[in-house]
């Protein structure tokens, strides 16, 4: 499960930022809110395995 993560978070981090850039300089109006919200999507999943990870790590030094 560990690898999966890390794939899921690498292939997240890559689609990010191309996705955030193509709701910036989107100039259709229709076609922004979808690169917008791919973005907000893959970001929320990123932060959300960032966040397991640590809670993780915190829990295996204990």
């Amino acid at each position: 499960m560990g690898y999966f993560a890390i794939i899921v978070i690498v292939v997240c981090g890559f689609l990010f930022p191309k996705m955030l850039i193509a709701a910036l300089k989107s100039s259709d109006k229709q076609e922004s809110p979808k690169y917008q919200l791919y973005a907000q999507i893959l970001l929320a999943i990123i932060m959300l395995n960032i966040g397991l990870f640590l809670n993780t790590l915190l829990e295996n030094l204990k």
